[in-house]
């Protein structure tokens, strides 16, 4: 027994290699987690119907997230395969269809949002004073869709291709300057006026595209392997987008119904009464 488990650990290099790689994810989950958390701190000292319409609305952000999430762990199989073959342009096609597919949806998402707000956060909540502030934060988020599609794009084709260091710095730097503006826009500094719920979502807004400039301007400067021209990118053919599907599709729908349930869960909090989708949001933050 102690012979096997010398021999599992005798590949020092193995787990070197393995560290260098997952700790920059740990610590971008990490930081993830920590300004999530610091969000809904300040969102909780504007009250109860601001803290339900906020989590009502990520809600939203939620549900786009798992199907890009579906969408490029699909097409990072296929990174994985591209770069252990040095294929630098496999993957840079493959990137350009993740980059396709995550904009329509994108798309998608914000005209539903831009044209019918009140609907959406209707659907989960019958509260008026919920219905008008999810409105707001949700009109505000809806530019930060597309930039974020794009950047999830990179994220995971940066790791796929060992280069998780920009992606974690570049999360980091988007992160920590949502939290200095969620705090300046949510409560007002200066001649910056107090703008509550739509304050928090301008600042994710501008987060998210303070990230995707980073991660494209260096991916591009530096010749990292997604970083395709516009032939690269778009050389496309009908038996590798058919060969994508048969791999994504049933990711992209196992993730869709998982989220569709959580979805389902807020929905039954929220109907509930306010401040229970309230409580749940705060004791449900990663």
């Amino acid at each position: 027994m102690i012979r096997k488990f010398r021999e599992l650990f005798k590949d020092k290099q193995f787990y070197k290699n393995l560290f260098v790689l997952a700790i920059p994810i740990m610590l971008q989950n990490l930081v993830n987690s920590f300004v999530n958390m610091v969000d809904t701190v300040m969102i909780g000292r504007l009250g109860t119907v601001e803290i339900a319409a906020v989590g009502l609305g990520n809600q939203v952000f939620f549900f786009f997230t798992i199907i890009l999430f579906g969408i490029c762990s699909g097409g990072a199989i296929f990174t994985a395969q591209f770069w252990g073959k040095q294929d630098i342009q496999g993957i840079r096609k493959n990137t350009g269809l993740c980059l396709i597919l995550n904009t329509t949806a994108a798309l998608i998402f914000t005209a539903l949002i831009l044209t019918m707000p009140g609907k959406i956060i209707g659907f989960y909540s019958r509260d008026p004073a919920v219905i008008e502030a999810g409105t707001s934060y949700l009109r505000t988020l809806a530019p930060s869709f597309i930039p974020f599609g794009i950047s999830f794009v990179f994220i995971i084709t940066l790791r796929a291709v060992e280069k998780v260091r920009l992606a974690m710095v570049t999360t980091v730097i988007a992160l920590s300057i949502n939290v200095i503006l969620d705090y300046l826009f949510i409560f007002g500094a200066g001649p910056i006026p107090a703008m509550g719920v739509a304050g928090a979502a301008l600042a994710t807004v501008i987060a998210r595209f303070t990230e995707m400039l980073i991660l494209v301007a260096v991916s591009y400067a530096k010749g990292y392997a997604p970083a395709g021209n516009l032939h690269e990118l778009m050389h496309l053919s009908g038996s590798f987008i058919a060969q994508f599907f048969r791999i994504a599709a049933p990711v992209i729908v196992n993730e869709t119904l998982w989220s569709l349930g959580i979805t389902l869960q807020n929905v039954i909090f929220a109907r509930t009464n306010t401040d229970a989708i309230a409580a749940f949001n705060i004791g449900s933050v990663p």
